[in-house]
Parts: structure tokens; sequence; C-alpha cells
């Protein structure tokens, strides 16, 4: 999470919808120190701020309806993948423990449909806090955000951003230097994968029509 009280933002970082990249043009512009709600497991960035933590988790006390509170989604079919592949095909099981070298790691056999239905598959990025995408920036069917915006349009929606918070606009760097998918995401899925995503990802689907975009 990235929050400047000056250009009054708070960006949700959800992850693999962009939001290392964006941090990095942003966190020149943080000036108030992430306070997270007693209890809440959460790792924390070079800076030594809490990172990707849900917008409910913040214990800070400001006036965050003066603030803009965005974030981003992704196809959730394309986020499990890129979420394999940025994890090399690692599971973290029975984690919840910071920091990164108490997690305890299982690694299997490079293929996609056997890590998408582990228990917890997702649990390798979202750790404790979250389950999915929506976890992040809404608390059951309200979402606490102003803005969320589809990551299929991020350097369109990134150029609104700059205006909207009123910083010049510097163009987004692609930041992977993970081995990355060498196909489209379709092809890694099973029938019954795409339905597990499916159920895990239900409200995000609906809320912005995502659909399985089958090449297979």
């Amino acid at each position: 999470m990235t929050i400047s009280d000056k250009y009054k933002f708070i960006f949700v970082e959800v992850g693999s919808t962009g939001s290392t990249a964006i941090r990095r043009q942003l966190k020149p512009l943080q000036d108030t120190k992430i306070i997270v709600q007693d209890g809440f497991n959460h790792s924390l960035d070079s800076d030594g701020n809490a990172a990707h933590i849900p917008i409910w988790a913040l214990k800070n006390d400001l006036p965050t309806e003066e603030f803009f509170k965005f974030g981003f989604f992704r196809n959730p079919w394309e986020v499990a993948v890129s979420k394999f592949f940025f994890h090399e095909g690692y599971d973290v099981v029975k984690s919840h423990r910071f920091p990164r070298d108490t997690r305890v790691y299982t690694r299997f056999s490079g293929e996609f449909n056997e890590w998408a239905q582990a228990p917890g598959f997702l649990d390798a990025h979202y750790e404790s806090k979250t389950k999915s995408m929506w976890d992040m920036v809404a608390k059951g069917d309200t979402i606490l955000v102003d803005k969320i915006y589809d990551y299929k349009y991020l350097h369109t929606y990134w150029i609104e951003i700059c205006e909207k918070i009123g910083i010049p606009h510097k163009i987004l760097e692609n930041t992977k230097t993970h081995k990355g998918a060498k196909q489209h995401y379709s092809k890694y899925y099973t029938d019954k994968t795409i339905e597990i995503v499916r159920e895990q990802f239900s409200r995000e689907i609906e809320y912005f029509g995502y659909e399985f975009e089958d090449q297979r």
C-alpha cells in the first residue's frame, strides 16, 4: 500500500496487476507511515512499510473520504497463471508466518494444474491477508475504494490516475524478473481448474464481466 497525505491518494496493491510498477512511481510521494491493525499478519517492503495489505486492515487515523483510493483487478484466469510462474511452481503451505525465511514451501512438479488444485493454492502470494483480489479492496459486499481499474487498460488508466492525483505522467516500466508464461494463459488449464478459479474469483468475474478466453 502507498499513501500520500500531500497528494491525497491511497493505492491498494493487488498482486499481479502491475502493482510493483505503479508502486515504484508512487513511492517517492509516500509521506505517511502505514499502521496496520493489531494482530494482522503482514509482510514488509524494502522500506519497512506494510506491503500488499487490504484497505480494511489500515489502522491510520486518516480522513480517508478526502483521499482517492484505488486499485486494479485483472482477469482471474490470467492472474492465477501469472502467480504460478512468479513463484516458479512453489506453493506456501501453512505459512502465515513472517519473515520470509520462516515459511514452509512445497515444490510442485512444475505443472500448473497440480498447483492450482492444491488447497490454498493462492496462499503463495496472498498469505493470510486475503484469498482474492476482491478482498483487497472490499469487505464483504461493500467496496471500500473509489475506483477499481481493469489491468487490461493499465497504461491508459495510469494516465488518468496521474491526472487525478496531480502528478506528472511517467511511463510504467515492466518489472518482471521471473520466468513468465510462454503461451496464452488458457492453454495451461483443464476444465476442472477453470472452475476452481471461477469459484475463487466469482466476485471479480461478476464485477468486470471477465470470461475465460479459451484458446486451447
